[in-house]
């Protein structure tokens, strides 16, 4: 029975995604965990609340800031109580806990380690981080506890759950413990790109996830506006360029000399695991990544491996050598992160000498930092992209090109991570170099080429610059605050058309109020602010433009700034939004450099239109077509491009309409990319052709040679060419016949390893449902529940579950994943076996999913599944000595472990 009054509802009616978490409520949470993911402007803050409802305990609401605290409680008396006042049975103070309590993560883990919260600062000069003084104690967790289980709290809604990180989380794990409460996590950015480790502690505090919110669903409802993601690219000026050279160079220099130590080849050579492989399995086991470097450095070396690597590794005696990669910066990374910090075992004991040597060489040539290798020194590089001159002129080509198309309508919010108040000059003319990116710097670029009068502004937590123009109405609205906001106003220096304000941290959030209205009532056109306070929990929804002036890659940080833009405005029914991401090229790397693979990274859960021939609504950076192979010199043409079609507007939205016609929902899936570079139909179709065109060759000589042994066909053939000429003939058949018959046997063999794989992984995810199904982890019956797989032109097969719930497939995407993917730790591993033309045998190696191998007993039913689904296999156990050695050559020889480094098993989202 709750114990909210009957008289508490939500006065308007729900939408259908929001209704659909709603129905489903009940199985949501027969695990005490809702876990629901739904970009901003979804309606999260009212789904909670009526969540809470209806599970009808006293709740403890956590929220990452004071402003999303106070708008949890204004939500719930304005649209829930419909009332002026709000009841004395809420709580903003968790010492003083009451029914409803609402405070923050940083409140309740100050409030448990002390009674002083500035044991916790944000720091506001560079407004990147929140900083912790020392380190918690817990001396009054228990009270804290007694005091919510006094007021009934059973209930605990985690809002923006991702911030669950570090000392925090491990406050509210606590209160977790004590509790035992029921757990609604709700966020918008759940953190995909984090280790496992913090993906799984994230997940252990919220539980799997059981509902997502779509965007495509949100634009279709008209909650979210048309929008596209657009990447400007810039070039790095020669002294940037030569100074990345000579990084590099610095790089190779300590690459090739550690290499060709003599000491580090010998440490190698006399390392047990070299010498006694087999006396060191299980040690090898769990440390392959380095014994795999020992083997790739020593063949570098031209060294004799013994038998027994080949023994261990499951390879023909026979063999004369193991096929190993090259040794590449990665490798020796690897290698030295063994040698150089082993404190106790083979390496601390004989080559101590060497490891401070080579400690001391590689930090002060920058390449170890924190014992992290990295002989590319990618932070420094990157350091130079993100802060190139060529970004500042960028951002001014943008709001250039936007203020042409949009005029006075132009909503515009340049966000970047600091503010740089060194750039701002005391003097009269304000002429310093703008050197890095920031936000002062951003305003300087704009003022010093402000052609056309645009009304710039700045809001940071320390700095706020306004247009004179807007002062007036500036002065007006703090009238009308209701309270008094002490300022202090002055004239930039170099500018008399623009005033500096500055606030104190007791009006930091009326000023922040202030300055919103002003670009909410076109007094600001463009808004520079940074990250840390217009991130998350701001609100203007008259942005129709942004740039991400950020070097954050996360996709938590990123998408919540993406998140300030794409927010539906009443008074602007027809509002389309673009997002500006800016990647500078390093002309010194393949793929375009550490910046632009930053971007990628974001991309891979951005869910946008796709600019490809087909449209449609996915994720990953390919969707916007920007050719992969980019060069320096190509960023112009791209950019041209990239303008042409942000300026068609109107287009965008017509996208958005056709392509949710061509879907009802964002389906979940796993992409297993195809194992060359090359097209996979195309392989295939190139591979039987040279076998077919290297058969006929074959046979044409083997018959010419047949022939010509005649000796009818000698003797003709002698009246023309002469008896030494004829013998040379025949030779050059023979040659010609034995040439393709080896390349008809290589090629061949070739097209036989590319095998259809879409139907093996559709067997597979049978097999893996039928098992799930049995062993009742899914609750949906197996004759609604369907695995389907295609795969696209380059080779790619998608594999995902269709029919059951959120919840249901997840986890099937998780598990499928497991399979698939590189071979970790497992308790077992299936052996997948198979023929080609009931001849050719072939063997793939999978984990066994953790949850089913967790006991024997699921495993068998796993394999049982297989054998039926999939085909013959084999199921072994890697915690006895045979299954160990079989899980270091699986890991070896297994299918996963040859995709590229940039063909990794992805998880995506296409609206189907």
């Amino acid at each position: 029975m709750s114990i909210f009054s009957s008289d508490i509802a939500f006065k308007y009616p729900w939408r259908n995604y929001q209704q659909r978490v709603l129905n489903d409520l009940a199985s949501h949470l027969k695990d005490d965990h809702l876990h629901v993911i739904a970009p901003p402007g979804s309606g999260k803050t009212v789904l909670g609340l009526e969540v809470m409802l209806r599970i009808g305990n006293g709740t403890l609401i956590l929220a990452p800031t004071l402003a999303i605290r106070n708008q949890w409680i204004e939500r719930f008396v304005e649209l829930f109580i419909q009332s002026d006042q709000e009841p004395d049975w809420i709580s903003r103070d968790i010492r003083n806990p009451k029914l409803l309590t609402v405070v923050t993560y940083q409140g309740l883990h100050a409030a448990c380690h002390d009674n002083q919260a500035e044991s916790i600062i944000i720091d506001f000069k560079h407004e990147t981080d929140v900083r912790e003084k020392k380190k918690s104690n817990y001396f009054l967790l228990p009270q804290i506890v007694s005091n919510l289980k006094k007021v009934g709290i059973k209930t605990l809604i985690l809002d923006e759950a991702h911030h669950l990180k570090n000392e925090w989380w491990l406050t509210l794990d606590q209160i977790k413990k004590e509790l035992n409460p029921k757990i609604v996590g709700l966020t918008a950015t759940p953190p995909y790109d984090v280790s496992r480790m913090e993906w799984m502690r994230y997940m252990t505090m919220n539980g799997p996830i059981d509902a997502e919110i779509s965007v495509p669903e949100l634009i279709k409802a008209g909650d979210l506006c048309p929008h596209q993601d657009f990447v400007y690219f810039s070039s790095l000026g020669l002294v940037e360029t030569e100074k990345i050279r000579q990084i590099r160079s610095q790089g190779k220099i300590f690459f090739n000399e550690i290499v060709q130590d003599p000491t580090l080849l010998q440490a190698i050579k006399e390392h047990p695991f070299m010498l006694a492989p087999l006396e060191h399995d299980f040690q090898i086991h769990e440390n392959l990544a380095f014994y795999s470097a020992c083997l790739i450095f020593l063949s570098y070396h031209q060294q004799e491996l013994d038998q027994q690597h080949f023994e261990l590794l499951g390879r023909p005696k026979e063999e004369s050598q193991l096929k190993l990669p090259d040794l590449d910066y990665e490798w020796m990374e690897e290698l030295l992160k063994q040698v150089l910090f082993d404190e106790k075992g083979y390496f601390a004991m004989k080559y101590k000498e060497f490891q401070d040597t080579w400690q001391r060489k590689l930090r002060r040539a920058g390449i170890l930092e924190r014992k992290r290798i990295g002989f590319e020194k990618q932070q420094d590089i990157l350091k130079y992209l993100s802060n190139s001159n060529a970004k500042l002129s960028s951002i001014n080509q943008i709001v250039d090109f936007e203020f042409q198309t949009l005029g006075k309508e132009l909503r515009q919010v340049i966000l970047t991570d600091y503010v740089r108040k060194e750039y701002l000059d005391t003097i009269s003319e304000n002429n310093i170099e703008l050197q890095k990116i920031g936000v002062v710097p951003i305003f300087e670029q704009l003022r010093r080429n402000n052609d056309n009068n645009k009304l710039l502004g700045v809001l940071t937590g320390t700095l706020v610059i306004l247009p004179e123009s807007a002062i007036a109405t500036f002065n007006k609205l703090c009238l009308h605050m209701g309270r008094v906001v002490e300022y202090v106003q002055s004239t930039l220096p170099a500018d008399p058309n623009f005033q500096i304000i500055r606030v104190n941290d007791q009006n930091r959030d009326a000023i922040v109020l202030l300055v919103t209205k002003l670009f909410e009532l076109g007094e600001i056109e463009i808004l520079i602010g940074t990250k840390a306070l217009l991130g998350e929990g701001w609100d203007a929804p008259s942005i129709n433009s942004l740039i991400l002036a950020s070097v954050i890659g996360s996709f938590v940080s990123s998408n919540q700034m993406r998140g300030r833009a794409i927010r539906t405005n009443l008074m602007v029914p027809n509002k389309t939004s673009n997002i500006w991401h800016l990647a500078t090229i390093d002309p010194t790397s393949s793929t375009g450099g550490a910046e632009l693979d930053l971007i990628r990274r974001r991309f891979r859960n951005f869910v946008g239109i796709s600019e490809k021939e087909n449209g449609g609504i996915e994720n990953g950076f390919s969707r916007l077509g920007i050719p992969e192979d980019l060069e320096p010199h190509s960023c112009d043409d791209i950019n041209k491009n990239t303008l042409a079609l942000a300026k068609q507007r109107a287009r965008l939205s017509e996208q958005w309409k056709t392509a949710i016609k061509q879907g009802t929902q964002l389906i979940e899936e796993i992409k297993l990319p195809i194992f060359e570079p090359e097209q996979y139909n195309q392989v295939k179709a190139a591979e039987m052709h040279k076998t077919i065109r290297n058969m006929v060759a074959t046979c044409t000589g083997a018959i010419a040679l047949y022939l010509e042994w005649s000796t009818q066909a000698i003797a003709n053939l002698s009246k023309f060419v002469g008896v030494h000429s004829s013998t040379a003939i025949m030779g050059m058949i023979g040659v010609w016949t034995v040439f393709f018959a080896r390349r008809t046997f290589r090629t061949f063999k070739y097209y036989t390893l590319y095998r259809d794989i879409s139907l093996d992984i559709y067997h597979i995810g049978n097999a893996l449902t039928k098992t799930l199904v049995e062993c009742k982890m899914f609750t949906t019956p197996i004759k609604d529940l369907k695995v389907l797989t295609y795969a696209n032109d380059q080779g790619s097969v998608y594999c995902h579950l269709d029919g059951g719930t959120s919840f249901e497939k997840s986890m099937f995407v998780e598990m499928i994943q497991e399979i698939v993917d590189h071979i970790g730790n497992p308790r077992y591993i299936i052996i997948r076996k198979s023929k080609v033309f009931k001849i050719i045998h072939q063997q793939d190696f999978h984990a066994v999913p953790e949850l089913l191998g967790k006991k024997a007993a699921l495993a068998n039913s796993f394999a049982k599944n297989w054998e039926n689904e999939v085909g013959k296999c084999e199921l072994f156990f890697t915690r006895s000595i045979a299954g160990r050695r079989l899980l270091i050559q699986s890991k070896v020889k297994a299918l996963a472990n040859h995709l590229s480094d940039d063909s990794t098993v992805q998880h995506v989202h296409v609206w189907r």
